[in-house]
C-alpha cells in the first residue's frame, strides 16, 4: 500500500480539520489544533477516513502536548485490517537542504485529489525554534522553506492551498528510505514562507506509545544522544534513550567532533549497576561525550584512569560531573534489562562498531592510498590477496559475537593464560592508539594468510588465531619500555606457537627463550629448563623486505622462522631428575 493511502483525512463533527495517521493498529497522531480550539475545547467527534478505502474509524484524544501542538488519538472501533494502514516510524535524523516529502489533506485540494497531496520541500533548518502561527509552541521544529515547495499533483504550492496539511507525515525523500515517518507536520509559518514540523523522536520523548513504535526503527537517531540510566533493583537496570543498547556503537565516531555530542545521566552509584557499569564506562570513555552526570564521579574517574595506564587514553577528555540534574523532559518510557544482559548488548554493539572501523582502516591501507604502516609498501598482488582474506575474516567475525570478542580482547592482551577479559574489554575502545594497534596486528596476520599459510580467527584458549593447525596470537600491545620488555619476557608464558608482534621486537622472543630454574620440589634442584619460544613474526628488516617483494618472499621468511624453532627444539635437553619428587 502506497503512502497516500495511509494518511487519513481527519474530520471533527463531519468537518475537514486536517490529517492523521496510525502509529499502530490502535493509535494515531495528529496536530493538536486539528482536534481542539485555542481555548482547549474539543472540536467534536473524530473520524479518520482513508483514501480509496471504505474504512472509516472513530477516534478519541487520550494525550496532548499543547507546548508543541501534538495529540495522540486512540481508535475506538479498531478492526483487523487497520494493520495495513500503519506507518513505520524512523529515528533517522536529517540535514539542512535535504529533500523531504510531506503528505496530508489540504482542504482546497480535497475535491481535486481525494487521495491527498504530497508536498516536496527542502529543509531550511532541521532544528529551529518554532515561529509559526501558534506562538505558544515551545519546541525545536523542522523548518521547510516555501521557496522550494511544490505540491503534487495540484501544481505550485501556496499558503492557502496547504491549509489542512497539518497532522500529516514528514517522510525522507532519499532513495531507498521507504515510507518510514521522521516527523509530524504542524502548520505553516506566520508569513507563509515556511512550513513547520516536529521530529518524531521529539514526540517520542513525551508519548510512550510513540516510543514503543519507534523501537522497530532501522535508523539510529543522531540528534538526541542522551542516555539515561538508573538501577531498578539489585540485578536490573532501567534504560531510556532514543538509541537502543544494541545500537550504542553508533555513538563511537572515528574522530570525535561536534557530531559526537552525547551525554550520559546515571541516577545511581557505579557499583549499583553491576556489570552494566563497566560497559557504560567503556561506552562513555570513547564516545566523546559532552558530559557524564553521576553521583559518584570519583569512582568513574578511577576506572577511566586505568585506560591511561594501558596506553589507550580517550582522544577527547571525558567530563564527569558529580551531579544528577533533573532531566527534561522526563522519559516517556523506561526499558528494564538485567545488568548482565545490558552489559552484553552494549559490549556487542561496541565490538561490532570497532570491527567496522577496522574494516574501513584496512580498506584504506590495502585498497586505498593510505600508507600501510608496515614501514614500506606492500607488494600490489599481496595487498589484493590480503583484502580478500580480510573479507572472509570479516564475515566470520561479524556473525559470531563470542569469536569477535575473543579476537579483539586478545589483540590488546599479552598474557592469554587467563580467561578474565573484563579489564581488557573495557580498554578496547575507539581511540587513535587502539585503532592503530588493532590495525597493525591484523595486518601482520593477514600478510601471512595471503602468502599461503592458513591463518584465521579461532577461539583458542592460547591466542586468537589458528596458524597451520596450531595456535596463533596477533598482539597489538605497544611495550616500548625496556624494563617492561624484560619483565614480560621473564614472567609471561607465550601459549601460542606463532605470534604476530607489530610493536614488540625479536629481542623479546630471545629473552623469552631463556632458562627457567627448577626447584627441589620439581625433583631437579639446581637445574634449568630451556623454554621453547614461539615463531615470531615481527616488523624486523627481513620481514619488511619480504612484504615488499610479495607472497613468495613472505612464505619463505615464515618457513625460515619455523625451521629456526625446530632447530631450537632439537637442541633442547631435558634435565635429569636428581631428587625424589616431592609429592
Amino acid at each position: 500500500m502506497t503512502l497516500d493511502k495511509k494518511i487519513a483525512l481527519l474530520r471533527a463533527n463531519g468537518q475537514h480539520e486536517g490529517s492523521a495517521w496510525l502509529i499502530d493498529a490502535t493509535h494515531a497522531l495528529t496536530a493538536l489544533h486539528c482536534v481542539q480550539d485555542d481555548d482547549g475545547s474539543s472540536l467534536g467527534a473524530l473520524t479518520l477516513e482513508f483514501p480509496g478505502s471504505a474504512t472509516r474509524i472513530d477516534a478519541e484524544v487520550i494525550e496532548i502536548r499543547s507546548e508543541f501542538d501534538v495529540a495522540l488519538l486512540r481508535i475506538t472501533n479498531p478492526t483487523a485490517d487497520l494493520v495495513s494502514f500503519v506507518l513505520p516510524l524512523s529515528r533517522r535524523s536529517f540535514e539542512s537542504r535535504e529533500q523531504v516529502l510531506m503528505h496530508g489533506h489540504p482542504a482546497l485540494g480535497a475535491k481535486a485529489n481525494p487521495n491527498g497531496s504530497t508536498v516536496r520541500a527542502t529543509i531550511h533548518h532541521p532544528r529551529s525554534p518554532y515561529a509559526g502561527q501558534a506562538g505558544r509552541l515551545e519546541c525545536e521544529a523542522i523548518v521547510c522553506s516555501n521557496m522550494n515547495i511544490s505540491v503534487v499533483p495540484n501544481g505550485a504550492g501556496s499558503t492557502i492551498q496547504l491549509q489542512g496539511l497539518s497532522g500529516g507525515a514528514v517522510v525522507s525523500d532519499e532513495e531507498g528510505e521507504g515510507e518510514a515517518v521522521v516527523g509530524l507536520v504542524l502548520e505553516e509559518g506566520m508569513n507563509g514562507s515556511h512550513i513547520y514540523g516536529i521530529a518524531i523522536t521529539d514526540v517520542a520523548r513525551y508519548f510512550a506509545q510513540v516510543e514503543i513504535a519507534l523501537q522497530g526503527s532501522r535508523h539510529v537517531n543522531r540528534i538526541d544522544r542522551r542516555v539515561l540510566i538508573e538501577a531498578a533493583d539489585s540485578s536490573n537496570v532501567r534504560w531510556s534513550a532514543a538509541i537502543d543498547p544494541a545500537e550504542v556503537g553508533e555513538l563511537w565516531l572515528p574522530v570525535a567532533g561536534p557530531d559526537s555530542a552525547s551525554s550520559l545521566h546515571c541516577a545511581n552509584m557505579l557499583w549499583e549497576l553491576g556489570a552494566a557499569g563497566q560497559a557504560l564506562i567503556r561506552l562513555a570513555a570513547y564516545a566523546g561525550m559532552t558530559g557524564i552526570y553521576v553521583p559518584d564521579a570519583a569512582a568513574w574517574n578511577g576506572s577511566l584512569t586505568k585506560l591511561d595506564a594501558l596506553g589507550r587514553k580517550p582522544d577527547v577528555a571525558v567530563q564527569i560531573l558529580n551531579s544528577v540534574p533533573a532531566i527534561h523532559p522526563a522519559p516517556a518510557l523506561w526499558r528494564t534489562y538485567s545488568s548482565e544482559a545490558l552489559a552484553c548488548e552494549i559490549h556487542n554493539s561496541l565490538n561490532l562498531r570497532l570491527l567496522s572501523l577496522l574494516s574501513k582502516n584496512l580498506y584504506a591501507c590495502l585498497i586505498g592510498i593510505e600508507d600501510s604502516d608496515l614501514g614500506g609498501a606492500i607488494e600490489a598482488k599481496l595487498r589484493s590477496k590480503m583484502w580478500m582474506s580480510w573479507q572472509a575474516w570479516f564475515a566470520l567475525l561479524s556473525n559470531d559475537a563470542e569469536l569477535r570478542e575473543h579476537f579483539l580482547t586478545r589483540i590488546f592482551r599479552l598474557d592469554v593464560s587467563t580467561n578474565d577479559f573484563d579489564e581488557t574489554l573495557i580498554s578496547v575502545g575507539c581511540c587513535r592508539t587502539g585503532q592503530q594497534q588493532l590495525k597493525l596486528a591484523t595486518l601482520m596476520a593477514l600478510v601471512l594468510h595471503a602468502s599461503g599459510v592458513e591463518v584465521k580467527p579461532h577461539p583458542h584458549a592460547s591466542g586468537n588465531l589458528i596458524v597451520d593447525s596450531g595456535s596463533g596470537h596477533a598482539c597489538g600491545i605497544n611495550k616500548r619500555d625496556r624494563a617492561a620488555l624484560h619483565t614480560f619476557a621473564e614472567t609471561v608464558d607465550w601459549k601460542a606457537e606463532v605470534v604476530f608482534l607489530p610493536y614488540l621486537s625479536t629481542a623479546l622472543i630471545e629473552l623469552y627463550g631463556g632458562s627457567v630454574s627448577l626447584t627441589k620440589r620439581q625433583g631437579t634442584a639446581g637445574y634449568g629448563l630451556v623454554r621453547l619460544p614461539p615463531v615470531a613474526v615481527t616488523t624486523d628488516r627481513l620481514f619488511l623486505q619480504s612484504v615488499a617483494q610479495g607472497g613468495d618472499a613472505v612464505r619463505a621468511y615464515y618457513e625460515l622462522r619455523v625451521e629456526e624453532r625446530l632447530q631450537h627444539q632439537e637442541a633442547m635437553t631435558l634435565p635429569t631428575r636428581t631428587e625424589a619428587l616431592d609429592a
